[in-house]
């Protein structure tokens, strides 16, 4: 069980929408709450996905954007991370669970 996130995403008020007329593409829209020992992050997940990648980017309540990421393959990459989680081992676990949570989409 990890300490650093306890509940990423609540799938209630998931939100699909197609971006364009016959674009293949996808995007939804998740509440998050990021749960640490000594408080909590809380906000909203936009993510996109094709075939092959899924994008998504995480803001808090305030509009302040935390992180975005990049799933493709075996691989989740976080880039743009804010300086209050800029710490690898808090990287690493968020990395693991969005790859855990989002690889089903992929066919993986």
């Amino acid at each position: 069980m990890s300490s650093l996130l306890l509940c990423l995403l609540c799938s209630c008020g998931v939100q699909n929408k197609a971006l364009g007329e016959g674009s293949s593409v996808a995007s939804q829209k998740y509440r998050m709450v990021v749960t640490f020992p000594t408080g909590q992050i809380s906000g909203i997940m936009a993510i996109k996905h094709t075939e092959e990648m899924i994008y998504g980017t995480a803001i808090n309540e305030f509009g302040v954007k935390l992180f975005d990421f990049v799933i493709s393959g075996k691989k989740c990459k976080l880039k743009n991370v804010a300086s209050m989680m800029n710490k690898w081992y808090i990287k690493r676990t968020i990395a693991g669970d969005l790859h855990t949570l989002f690889t089903e989409q992929l066919n993986i």
